[in-house]
């Protein structure tokens, strides 16, 4: 079934009712295991990895291979990259070291451990004789050193994915189900709120993922954990925004009712699930906030 709003069909089932049904009963047990659930709130990529694939298996998909060491900060690192400005007007002006150390995080990110071990992507445009300092290639995810009137359309997609805001119907949040009434509505919702945000197709495809797989978790949290979730959260922006942190979250907050303004239930929804801790969402907010106020 296929819906507009909904987003694409959902995936064919690729494990047995039985493997499922282990499953369910693996992730129950789970749930009660302290021990697991504080390496889990600790961020040990083990637990996450065993968690992430009996999820999966619950619901009748395949587990996948995990990304090599580093994709996940790399991911990180081009988020921040986006946001800043210097960064991006040394893109625009297609100096090569940006252009590589992106070329690279990008890489690092799709599960290579370097550009040069990714496929070549690169298209050499001729816009003026060689040798005049112009760029010679523009990578296919749609790096902005080409004009959108030069890129192709391949090119054009995927710039737009990455660097534009998105509709609420561009967001492909795919379900291994089919969704209840009730769960429709927070899909649709939820492609709102990333819609009023100004949140990239891309950021916003991969940040319904990971709170899609998070919220059984966090849902069944016990007041301890939900405290202990949130001093891990706090850890890992201070890493990221160290003295900036408070101002950087207290942006967030401001978009936060600005986007529940807008769209009623955000603030609701958060209570409710427990995932207005949840450091991929937070992190995402504040890089939102940051584009919105230009700090």
């Amino acid at each position: 079934m296929s819906d507009p709003i909904q987003g694409a069909p959902s995936p064919a089932p690729s494990t047995t009712p039985a493997e499922s049904q282990r499953a369910r009963e693996a992730i129950a047990a789970l749930k009660t295991d302290k021990s697991f659930g504080e390496r889990l709130i600790a961020g040990d990529k083990a637990a996450e990895q065993q968690l992430d694939a009996l999820q999966r298996r619950a619901v009748g998909i395949k587990p996948v291979t995990p990304p090599v060491d580093g994709a996940q900060q790399a991911r990180a690192q081009i988020a921040a990259l986006k946001t800043d400005p210097a960064f991006v007007e040394k893109i625009n002006r297609g100096e090569r070291a940006a252009l590589d150390q992106l070329d690279d995080l990008e890489a690092k990110a799709a599960g290579f451990r370097g550009a040069a071990d990714a496929p070549d992507q690169r298209v050499h445009v001729n816009r003026g004789h060689a040798g005049e300092g112009i760029p010679e290639h523009g990578r296919e995810q749609g790096r902005p050193d080409l004009t959108e009137a030069q890129m192709t359309p391949k090119q054009l997609e995927q710039h737009r994915a990455m660097f534009e805001p998105a509709k609420p119907e561009d967001y492909e949040i795919r379900h291994p189900y089919e969704l209840p009434p009730e769960e429709q509505a927070v899909d649709l919702n939820m492609r709102h709120w990333l819609s009023i945000a100004g949140t990239s197709k891309r950021d916003g495809d991969e940040l319904a993922i990971a709170l899609r797989e998070a919220a059984p978790i966090v849902m069944d949290f016990s007041p301890e954990q939900h405290d202990a979730h949130q001093a891990q959260t706090r850890t890992k922006l201070e890493r990221i925004f160290g003295a900036e942190m408070p101002a950087r979250l207290a942006d967030a907050q401001r978009l936060i009712k600005e986007i529940n303004a807008q769209r009623p239930g955000l603030i609701a929804w958060l209570d409710d699930t427990g995932l207005g801790n949840q450091y991929d969402l937070v992190h995402q907010v504040i890089q939102a906030a940051r584009r919105k106020y230009g700090k």
